[in-house]
């Protein structure tokens, strides 16, 4: 799943969070997803430095 509604930057939030509010709103939508689908949250920083969080989908009952 990408984040078609643009990263945490482009909704206005600040730099030091934009990780966070990445990660949540990604995990918010992952919700109405099916078991076993994946999802990426990056980040990119300065001097070419970046994170990844690779989240996988699963139903507990």
């Amino acid at each position: 799943m990408l984040n078609t509604e643009g990263g945490a930057l482009a909704l206005g939030h600040a730099y030091g969070a934009s990780g966070a509010v990445s990660v949540v709103r990604l995990l918010a939508r992952a919700q109405r997803l099916p078991a076993g689908s994946l999802c990426l949250a990056m980040i990119s920083s300065a001097g070419g430095i970046g994170t990844a969080a690779l989240f996988a989908t699963v139903r507990t009952s």
